[in-house]
């Protein structure tokens, strides 16, 4: 049985410490976390194994705000729109479909233009998103390299100097809270988490 990461719940507890001192508009939008059984009912769904890290994630908050809601009140980091387990088991099943749709489509391509793709290549059958990016993209882990921690990449996106990969969930929050302590990150007037464009 998956346990709670402990050095990752503390530091979600400080990012969260972060956000309400700063007066961010999710704070009084983020829903309560939901329990290891919920996480892995969810996950059962698709057909991966949630690593400790992400039960952890999603039994911290699982996600914010409503439906319509504008994304940028449930931006968790800037662009970084903070979705539940069940909503984003949705959009890996449709994020997944595509990538088989769009390799299927280019089967011919290599004859013609020598670009060639398989489904893996555009998402992973282990990728998961943990936040929407924009729209246009995921801050995704990787389910595929452990039971305990999971590698954070960002996978459709422009690149962005202050986004990257961290080894962990946990270094990807450690490296939020550097952020906003460094003045990276920060709360604007109108209460939403702002930082250097993307």
């Amino acid at each position: 049985m998956l346990n709670v990461d402990e050095r990752l719940a503390a530091a979600l507890s400080r990012l969260k410490a972060i956000l309400d001192r700063s007066g961010a508009a999710i704070v009084p939008l983020l829903h309560p976390g939901i329990g290891q059984p919920e996480v892995l009912a969810a996950f059962d769904d698709i057909a991966l194994r949630p690593s400790v890290e992400v039960v952890t994630w999603f039994g911290w908050h699982d996600g914010a705000g409503e439906r319509g809601m504008p994304s940028t009140l449930i931006e968790l980091v800037p662009g970084g729109e903070f979705y539940g387990a069940h909503d984003l088991c949705r959009e890996y099943v449709q994020t997944r479909s595509i990538a088989l749709e769009v390799a299927s489509n280019v089967a011919d391509l290599p004859s013609k233009t020598g670009f060639h793709a398989t489904a893996d290549d555009l998402w992973r059958v282990t990728w998961f998103p943990l936040l929407r990016l924009f729209g246009k993209g995921y801050l995704t882990v990787d389910l595929g390299a452990g039971d305990e921690t999971s590698p954070v990449h960002i996978i459709w996106h422009d690149t962005d100097p202050y986004l990257g990969e961290w080894p962990t969930v946990r270094a990807f929050v450690e490296t939020v809270i550097y952020r906003f302590e460094a003045g990276i990150y920060a709360v604007n007037g109108d209460r939403h988490v702002e930082g250097p464009p993307s």
